[in-house]
């Protein structure tokens, strides 16, 4: 199942604490939030959402599907640094969501539609991922430390 996709821009990066709190509170399926200006491609991040799924039940390390995938996007093989690397921040003035459930999405945007608003693409673009050999690369390097 490919995930779903959706942007958004931050009316005000001042609540960015509500925001990322859904991440601890979101049910058990899939829920991810990124800096849009740090993703390269939608290909990119489709990709590594496929295969963090398939890497979920063999990696030790993380207990949760959006780990793997956050390592595999940033090319960092800690969770800590990937979240950093490409999760939002007070910087961040406009955000993806990945996600599985439309359920999910729609109690994120019930509970932080006052902070965002969903938007168009931003500009990454949807073009294949893998004709840039650095992101491959680092996936790869990643994927194989899991």
């Amino acid at each position: 199942m490919l995930p779903e996709i959706r942007f958004a821009r931050l009316l005000d990066s001042g609540h960015l604490q509500e925001i990322t709190s859904f991440l601890r509170d979101a049910p058990g399926d899939f829920f991810s939030i990124l800096d849009a200006t740090k993703v390269r491609s939608v290909e990119q991040i489709v990709i590594c959402f496929e295969r963090a799924m398939k890497l979920f039940g063999n990696a030790g390390r993380a207990r949760k599907p959006e780990s793997i995938f956050l390592m595999l996007l940033s090319g960092m093989q800690q969770i800590s640094k990937a979240q950093t690397e490409i999760g939002i921040s007070e910087r961040s003035s406009s955000i993806i969501v990945v996600y599985r459930s439309e359920t999910d999405f729609e109690k994120f945007i019930a509970r932080t539609g006052d902070y965002l608003k969903v938007s168009e693409n931003p500009g990454i673009p949807d073009v294949d991922a893998g004709s840039d050999p650095f992101i491959f690369s680092n996936m790869a390097r990643v994927q194989i430390d899991l």
